[in-house]
């Protein structure tokens, strides 16, 4: 019997090696435990060697002249390069498996090495039929995701476990067949009804739906988040830890995907300008408040004595006013701010409110550049929901209106291109494909995706030009390095298969790893898409929502001066140069130092200029001019306005921080301080954000953050002016 067994080992190496038909017949004979006729008289039959390696076969009744050895693998074969991927079996000479996929090899017509290192076949490329069986192609719609949904919902209601764990994995086993990684309108749903169990004391029911909800939408922050409140909730300190994770795997979700991460940023420098408006204009309304009455003074001088001051200073703040009468917009009314102090102000607050004035002039500009580098269109929102959620009937439907028309862009062919693959419509998909590269050539995810599309429909040769088309496009494309490997598996052109997909581990080896299985042949799993370049879906239709920001932010700010910042800007500063320059020869009053009153050379002729008030000299530095009783009255006065001065300070400084700065005469400081302390209250409230994220996330935790940065500022800036004002 021993030699026997010996003698079938031996046939079956040399028909192998040979590739013949008899010796196919021969190991057919020993696998199915039937004596072999002759080989004169056994009929050859076509049948492929079985996917599996030989195992040992039965005994057979025919004895061997010797004992054959063990045949051992042929030099140069390299086992498998992937974790948790089983080492290929050992081959004959002559004979290799498959490192991917653990199949027999058949015989094949010999290959030719081309110059570039390339490989081609000499006769008729075989059909895409894998061993293990035919690729699965997916099946499923959105209609099948909801009643999956549904049934789970009805079983949750009669409290069927089993049924709603069969449900749910209908629909992850939905979401893999189909290739959407992120199913956001369930995620969603099931993040709400999570919320509701919660708040109904279904603590282990609310669990379970947020786990799902992880599962079916990993992208998504607010799953993470509400597994981890589910968790607190189920578990209290003891669910602390794993509540954490959750929380922390949120976080990383909302930096790791660009809709969130781009959301962030881009609420974070629009908080920036929003602050920047706020403080600057606190800062020249202070200005003024505290330069108004000087500068009444001096419109006074401008009529006839008989004028009351009253009625002068009454005309003068109705001047002032014409912008907001006439609804000229905010520039406006804070340009008639500046040049009703700007005499009265020192160099820094000068410099302060030139630099208040360009921020409010340049922001419409710098909020609309916001908008384009972060926020998504409408035309990009349909791009991105048909790239990753199965819900996308209607975004579909938009896009394919755009497609029909002339020259569409080409996040829009690849897009509906990509979708109609991952449905199984591969005429579709290809007539997209085409189009996308006729009117873009050499784009390598359209040359990758479109090859995917031949290599299911069995045209391995086109499939295969494809990625090499695409990987001379990009070199650091992973999914055209492994999808190319598994043309040449299936060419069982080994060596270059593991060499292809090698490259492609060392690329992205997260991305390989999460499609090595010898078992799954789903469409969709078995080769890797490449999904649409963010900056294709973030750049489609930037421009109108930048122009659109714009023209809001100009509208709010310059009413019907919109459009004509640059020439109102140039006139506003040509303005302001000339009250410099002609600063002199107007003399305008200043503030007394003591008291507070105007030091106006018209009314005090012969004032020294020394800071003092004409009352102020005649009491302090000429004592003989004014008698006793008039003395204690003035210096009850000035102990009255320092009071006055000290506690207006204070009290700035309390209500707005940085406030109590500019008015003791530290204007950068304090617009600084304004400024940051205005950037940290709207981020705390939420109310200086430009862009609507998808996902609220974590309430609670962003005030948290920003109140505590908030805080410290707050209280060293109130410290100081206290200090400063003993």
């Amino acid at each position: 019997m021993h030699r026997s067994l010996f003698l079938a080992l031996a046939a079956t190496t040399v028909a192998v090696a040979l590739a013949s038909p008899r010796a196919q017949a021969t190991v057919e004979a020993v696998d199915e435990e039937e004596t072999p006729t002759p080989p004169a008289t056994q009929p050859a039959r076509p049948r492929p060697v079985p996917p599996a390696p030989l195992a040992a076969p039965q005994p057979v009744r025919r004895t061997a002249p010797a004992r054959p050895q063990r045949p051992t693998a042929t030099p140069g074969h390299a086992t498998a390069p992937f974790r948790n991927v089983a080492a290929p079996p050992t081959a004959a000479p002559g004979r290799s498996t498959a490192p991917f996929r653990n199949v027999a090899a058949p015989a094949l017509a010999p290959a030719a090495v081309v110059p570039d290192g390339g490989v081609t076949t000499t006769g008729p490329v075989p059909a895409a039929v894998s061993p293990k069986g035919p690729i699965v192609l997916p099946k499923g719609s959105f209609a099948d995701l909801l009643a999956a949904f549904r049934a789970r919902k009805q079983a949750l209601v009669e409290q069927n476990v089993a049924a709603v764990k069969t449900q749910s994995k209908a629909l992850l086993d939905l979401r893999a067949t189909l290739g959407f990684r992120d199913l956001f309108s369930v995620a969603d749903a099931l993040c709400r009804e999570a919320d509701r169990e919660v708040a109904s004391g279904l603590r282990p029911q609310a669990l379970d739906s947020a786990g799902l909800a992880v599962q079916l939408a990993p992208d998504l922050p607010e799953a993470w988040w509400t597994e981890g409140r589910a968790q607190l909730a189920d578990r209290g300190f003891g669910g602390l830890g794993q509540a954490a994770a959750s929380f922390l795997a949120a976080a990383k979700a909302d930096l790791r995907e660009p809709r969130y991460a781009r959301a962030l940023a881009g609420n974070l420098a629009a908080s920036a300008v929003f602050a920047a408006l706020i403080a600057g204009a606190l800062a020249l309304a202070l200005f003024l408040t505290i330069t108004l009455r000087y500068s009444l003074h001096d419109f006074h001088h401008l009529f006839p004595k008989a004028v009351s001051p009253v009625q002068t200073s009454v005309l003068g703040a109705i001047i002032l006013a014409v912008p907001w009468l006439f609804h000229l917009g905010t520039f406006a009314a804070l340009a008639s701010f500046v040049l009703a102090s700007w005499l009265y102000l020192q160099r820094g607050e000068r410099a302060t409110a030139v630099v208040a004035l360009a921020v409010i002039a340049a922001a419409p500009f710098a909020l609309g550049v916001i908008a384009r580098w972060s926020a998504l269109s409408p035309l990009g929102e349909d791009l991105y929901t048909v790239d990753r959620d199965l819900d996308n009937d209607l975004a579909a439907a938009r896009l394919q209106a755009i497609a029909d028309g002339a020259k569409p862009p080409y996040p829009v062919l690849v897009g509906l291109a990509a979708r109609a693959k991952r449905l199984g419509k591969y005429d579709d998909a290809v007539k997209l494909y085409r189009r996308a590269l006729e009117a873009y050539p050499g784009r390598a995810e359209a040359e990758t995706n479109l090859g995917s599309v031949l290599f299911i429909q069995g045209d391995l040769a086109g499939a295969k030009s494809l990625y090499e088309a695409a990987i001379s496009h990009d070199a650091g494309l992973a999914a055209a390095y492994f999808d190319l490997g598994q043309v040449f598996n299936r060419l069982l052109l080994l060596d270059q298969s593991q060499q292809a997909q090698h490259q492609a581990l060392e690329l992205d080896r997260g991305l390989v790893e999460s499609h090595v299985s010898a078992d799954d042949l789903r469409a969709n799993r078995y080769l890797i898409d490449v999904g649409l370049p963010w900056a294709d879906i973030a750049s489609a239709g930037s421009e109108d929502v930048a122009a659109g920001v714009r023209m809001q932010v100009e509208g709010r700010l310059f009413g019907p001066l919109a459009g004509d910042e640059v020439p109102v800007a140039a006139v506003l500063g040509l303005l302001l140069l000339a009250l410099t320059v002609g600063r002199r020869r107007i003399r305008p009053c200043s503030q007394c130092v003591k008291c507070g009153r105007p030091v106006c050379t018209r009314c005090d002729i012969g004032l020294a200029g020394d800071g003092l008030c004409g009352q102020c000299v005649n009491v302090f530095i000429r004592r003989s001019v004014s008698d006793p009783p008039a003395r204690i009255r003035k210096e009850a006065r000035v102990r009255a306005y320092q009071s006055f001065r000290q506690t207006t300070i204070r009290a700035l400084a309390v209500v707005l921080g940085g406030a109590g700065h500019l008015a003791a005469g530290k204007p950068v400081l304090g617009f600084l301080i304004l400024w940051s302390g205005a950037f940290l209250l709207l981020n705390a409230l939420g109310f200086g954000d430009l862009l609507r994220a998808p996902i609220p996330g974590a309430w609670a935790l962003r005030t948290a953050v920003f109140a505590l940065l908030l805080l410290p500022i707050y209280a060293l800036s109130v410290r100081d002016v206290f200090r400063e004002e003993r």
